[in-house]
């Protein structure tokens, strides 16, 4: 952590459960105008309805897409191995790090069919350092020339931003001030189109942290945490 924030203080924010951020993302704020009204991004919320059928569908559409080096594998349809939702990876009886793991996955739709999803972790720990793992980002090949992956993007920043805000606001409340935050951005697997779309959410995240009123101009209320330094790491 770049300022001297407490991590016993931290550690007693990162208790209380971090909550997902489940709206859905409407074509207009993304979509190329003339396909705008058709899609959505929806944030997949634990036991969301339908959720089997939707998994099934973009599974059967990735077996049918043709192969090669970045090829993504689905691995996080599988519900029972890659669950949505929040997790403690320590808690305050541990000597190690404590901290908080949100697992999501979004789900792109073309007039409620799915035809992409984008799975990533976000972990925050005592340390004060946030970490952004893009898992994996996929779109069924006649959409990916619609600027599309701009949806995950910005659902991707909104949930950062939201665990940025949420242990500001709590840190607040407990009373520590400048407090500095590392956010880190990474892929599961190394990809031009992930490190494409890390580089994306990175501007826009420097975007929204940089000043408050860029923050107010996006609709979201403007942090009061020193800094928050956005970092994408190199993929090995």
């Amino acid at each position: 952590m770049t300022a001297p924030t407490n991590t016993d203080t931290l550690r007693h924010a990162l208790q209380a459960p971090l909550p997902l951020q489940p709206g859905p993302l409407m074509g207009p704020a993304f979509a190329q105008a003339g396909e705008a009204g058709r899609f959505a991004i929806y944030t997949e919320p634990p036991e969301a309805p339908g959720r089997d059928e939707v998994l099934a569908a973009l599974r059967v559409q990735l077996e049918a897409q043709p192969g090669g080096d970045e090829a993504v594998r689905g691995e996080v349809l599988d519900s029972d191995d890659w669950e949505p939702g929040q997790a403690f990876e320590m808690d305050m009886d541990s000597d190690d790090v404590c901290g908080q793991v949100l697992f999501y996955r979004l789900i792109l739709a073309r007039e409620l069919d799915p035809v992409g999803y984008c799975a990533f972790e976000i972990n925050a720990d005592e340390t004060g350092v946030v970490f952004v793992t893009l898992v994996e980002s996929w779109i069924r090949a006649p959409y990916r020339q619609l600027g599309l992956e701009r949806g995950f993007v910005l659902q991707m920043a909104d949930a950062v931003y939201a665990v940025l805000a949420e242990l500001d606001v709590r840190l607040h409340a407990a009373g520590q001030a400048g407090a500095s935050f590392e956010v880190l951005l990474g892929l599961d697997e190394p990809s031009s189109a992930g490190s494409s779309l890390l580089q994306s959410l990175a501007e826009t995240l420097q975007g929204l942290t940089g000043t408050p009123d860029r923050a107010s101009a996006a609709g979201l209320d403007p942090l009061r945490i020193t800094s928050a330094n956005v970092s994408v790491l190199a993929a090995n």
